[in-house]
């Protein structure tokens, strides 16, 4: 276990983005990282791309792609995203860049990014 108070708080919210991501992703809500800002909204929980590690989150995920629970090593892995990439299971998230810029708060934009959920 994490003795910092910030990283504990900071895998407790990646693990929060990784379930709400699934979540939509098995609605049909998620497959590209605009739709998944589109269910944040419908569902009340905008204030979640309000900050950065939101962000950060994602740019992980596409610069470690294709993830899987196990395959990151290291601190940033282990102790980060550990409790996040066991709501993989099995399977695989895959993200790809997409086209487009995502500008939904002033403070940050993002690259859209095409996201696969797939068995190992």
């Amino acid at each position: 276990m994490c003795d910092d108070p910030y990283r504990t708080w900071l895998m407790a919210k990646y693990k929060e983005l990784m379930q709400l991501f699934l979540e939509a992703y098995q609605l049909g809500r998620a497959q590209t990282l605009s739709e998944f800002f589109s269910y944040l909204d419908d569902i009340g929980q905008s204030r979640l791309y309000e900050q950065r590690y939101f962000y950060d989150f994602w740019l992980i995920m596409h610069q470690h792609s294709p993830v899987q629970h196990g395959d990151m090593k290291g601190e940033e892995g282990n102790t980060l995203l550990g409790d996040a990439l066991v709501l993989l299971g099995g399977n695989v998230l895959d993200v790809q860049e997409g086209d487009r810029i995502i500008r939904k708060f002033e403070r940050f934009s993002i690259q859209d990014m095409m996201i696969t959920v797939r068995e190992q």
